[in-house]
């Protein structure tokens, strides 16, 4: 009896380990579509509210799930208005490990790559430069989300079936 249920345990714990891998791979899924959400809005408040940029990180954060503290940071820093320029501090709160551990590491690197550039633009050109900057990142984004989207469905599938597969064959082996 004690034998079928570590057998029944060792099935469950493989399996929940391959769905645990199959929702990390989602995650980066949910990230990305916050991304390009934010810079819609992003592109929104500066085209159409034409709010000053504290007042848009402000309202960024409101709406944020993974850069919640990035945004309240980036307003708070730029309030503060010390000498840095937004760029400096853009590069400076993506470092943060806070960040990283919450949402950067389930990032590529192209997407990391948008993201640093998305900061580097904004504050350096004029008003209308910063629009078409920031709706060409946005495209790229979108083609780079479609292109993950498809290939995180299949890694999911993949990491559940090895899940399950690797605990019948250690089943097996223990029987």
């Amino acid at each position: 009896m004690l034998k079928w249920i570590g057998c029944l345990m060792v099935l469950s714990g493989c399996t929940g380990i391959g769905w645990y891998f199959s929702g990390l791979a989602k995650k980066r899924i949910r990230i990305m579509q916050e991304l390009e959400g934010l810079l819609q809005r992003l592109y929104g408040e500066i085209e159409y509210a034409a709010n000053d940029i504290p007042e848009v990180f402000r309202s960024m954060e409101k709406e944020s799930v993974y850069f919640k503290g990035f945004w309240e940071r980036m307003g708070t820093r730029m309030e503060e208005g010390r000498a840095a320029r937004l760029w400096e501090i853009w590069r400076e709160e993506i470092s943060r490990k806070e960040l990283y551990r919450r949402s950067i590491r389930f990032l590529g690197q192209e997407e990391l790559f948008i993201m640093q550039e998305i900061g580097r633009s904004l504050g350096q050109t004029d008003r209308q430069s910063q629009l078409h900057t920031l709706a060409l990142y946005q495209e790229r984004l979108h083609k780079v989300l479609e292109r993950v989207e498809q290939e995180c469905h299949g890694q999911a599938r993949v990491y559940r079936v090895a899940g399950v597969t690797a605990g019948f064959f250690l089943v097996i082996l223990l029987l």
